[in-house]
């Protein structure tokens, strides 16, 4: 009977480790997975509705406002930016003057963004704010026709009978 010592333990361990199988040991590094050049992703085409019509310029993010981040972040579809700028005290509720008081769920929305959307709403924004136009967010993406946020809106109970400026 062969007596297994340390060091042939560890080379048997070794040795099992490299023959590559469909079970997983504990101890062993997993096989590194080979990456197909030719891979591609395909993307959710209201997901990035928008993003080839406008192009922002660059800015440097350190000198931005949390909210003015946040807000420009979701226009970007960035979700780190997002998280960044959430992180440093954005208020996801806040809006901006400057763009007919919209807050970043409807910046969301006119961007096409629904992975924004999403993140804003499991955040806290709120989802029945109203711009200074009185739209909401299901308003604009209604008008809009991104009809996939109108579905994540409505899943996530927005009201559907609040009247804009222009209802009598």
């Amino acid at each position: 009977m062969r007596k297994m010592t340390l060091e042939n333990k560890d080379a048997e361990t070794e040795k099992q480790c490299k023959v590559e199988s469909d079970v997983l040991m504990f101890g062993c590094d997993l096989p590194k997975p080979t990456i197909d050049n030719s891979l591609e992703l395909s993307s959710n085409q209201d997901s990035i509705a928008g993003e080839d019509e406008e192009f922002t310029d660059e800015e440097d993010i350190e000198n931005l406002h949390p909210e003015m981040l946040l807000y420009k972040a979701v226009a970007a579809h960035n979700l780190p930016v997002m998280c960044t700028a959430l992180a440093a005290g954005a208020d996801k509720l806040r809006t901006n003057v400057n763009d007919r008081g919209r807050n970043a769920l409807h910046q969301a929305i006119i961007s096409g963004s629904v992975m924004s959307c999403e993140y804003l709403i499991l955040n806290g924004a709120r989802i029945n704010s109203q711009d200074a136009d009185g739209k909401t967010p299901l308003y604009l993406a209604t008008e809009l026709g991104h009809t996939v946020q109108v579905c994540l809106l409505l899943n996530h109970r927005a009201d559907q009978h609040i009247e804009d400026e222009s209802c009598p």
